[in-house]
């Protein structure tokens, strides 16, 4: 009897053994539990729509694709708030505040290990009521022409790029459209159309009784593959922002080249860039296209001209600037200026087909490079350093 429950007891042992190894992996006895899922982070600001100041504790929602409150947060004292969010997903952001109407912004994609700025948000107060007009002109962003004949869309809300349809325009022989005392108050998203163009999305404002122009639109003719155009508009102040791109010179990977409204560059011969439309009257578009892209890394960066002499202004920060990059039949990727203090935004770097974003603020006396960079990445910090000195004392035009 003693050898049969010994029996028993090595078959259960047995057993055992086999059990835990089955269950687990190949792993060498690692630990195999998933890492955890990547970040990224949002940030932007809350102004009221009138006097463009911050509004502070305002309350913000974040929901996800089932409409679940994923985050919440409460603007500060300027109106600006940062929130870090599971990536790889789209959100929809409610903003609260009891003065002022709720505003929704739609379709906001979080990338993993970076920073997204979405554009101001312009509450308005809700002693505004009634129908408005607005008015505003389109363009071609690489002649910088006006175009005729295109449709407009308008949709309730930001960044509402699907959906119901609340009213339709045409814009005339001179590119301008306009719509009288025929939407409610609130903020809309245009939708601007016309055939050999990439399609286009804005936000617009109505305010009750007033009459709002100069809400402008610029769209890009469809590219080849392998051209990537840079779209560059802003509000009306600054007057006079401009584009600057560097990259590597053909052939000689220790130069690099500077194009500006200094050396616009050429399309057909090095650096294969150029400056198509130089504006300096305020809202753009300012426009850049490589034509054909080496090895190596591209940067493109934003001067506030204007105040070029102001290493303290907030005019950059406070310009509404968007730059729009198109490249070949992707679907464009927007960058929108952060608020703050500076003269030079250093928007992206272009590497291949990675488009990383840098979205700092800053100028040549008080540079300050981006978090996201790591000590290994030290030599590229003191170049892009370099090169914001460099933008920021171009000479005077």
């Amino acid at each position: 009897m003693k050898n049969k429950n010994r029996l028993m007891l090595l078959m259960m042992c047995l057993w055992f053994v086999l059990l835990t190894a089955c269950n687990h992996d190949d792993s060498g006895g690692q630990n195999t539990t998933p890492p955890p899922p990547p970040f990224g982070t949002v940030t932007g600001s809350v102004k009221d729509a009138v006097s463009n100041t911050g509004l502070p504790d305002v309350t913000i929602s974040v929901r996800d694709e089932n409409d679940i409150e994923i985050e919440n947060a409460i603007t500060g004292g300027t109106g600006n708030y940062e929130i870090r969010l599971p990536a790889d997903r789209q959100y929809q952001f409610i903003f609260t505040l009891a003065t002022h109407y709720q505003s929704v912004y739609s379709g906001v994609t979080v990338n993993p290990n970076e920073t997204e700025t979405l554009e101001a948000v312009l509450q308005i107060n809700n002693t505004i009521v009634g129908t408005g007009s607005i008015g505003g002109t389109l363009t071609d962003a690489f002649t910088g022409l006006p175009l005729a004949s295109a449709q407009i869309f308008f949709r309730e809300g930001i960044n509402i790029q699907a959906g119901d349809i609340v009213a339709e325009t045409t814009t005339n022989n001179s590119g301008n459209y306009s719509l009288a005392d025929t939407l409610q108050t609130g903020q809309y998203t245009i939708e601007v159309v016309l055939d050999g163009y990439v399609n286009n999305f804005i936000t617009i404002l109505v305010l009750g009784g007033q009459v709002i122009n100069n809400q402008n639109a610029s769209i890009t003719p469809v590219l080849p593959n392998g051209e990537t155009r840079i779209v560059l508009t802003w509000g009306a102040q600054p007057a006079d922002l401009d584009s600057h791109l560097t990259g590597p010179v053909a052939n000689n990977a220790s130069s690099r080249f500077h194009i500006y409204f200094g050396n616009k560059g050429s399309a057909t011969s090095s650096p294969f860039s150029r400056l198509d439309v130089d504006d300096i009257f305020s809202f753009g578009p300012e426009t850049i296209t490589i034509s054909s892209q080496f090895q190596g890394t591209y940067r493109y960066y934003v001067h506030n001209f204007s105040n070029r002499n102001n290493a303290n202004s907030t005019s950059l920060g406070d310009s509404s600037a968007k730059v729009t990059v198109y490249q070949g039949d992707e679907p464009p990727r927007v960058f929108n200026v952060p608020s703050g203090t500076g003269t030079t935004w250093s928007v992206f770097e272009l590497s291949g087909s990675n488009l990383r974003p840098l979205n700092t603020l800053s100028s040549d006396t008080s540079f300050t490079f981006a978090s996201v960079r790591t000590a290994d990445n030290s030599s590229e910090s003191v170049e892009i350093q370099n090169e914001v000195t460099m933008i920021e004392n171009v000479p005077f035009k």
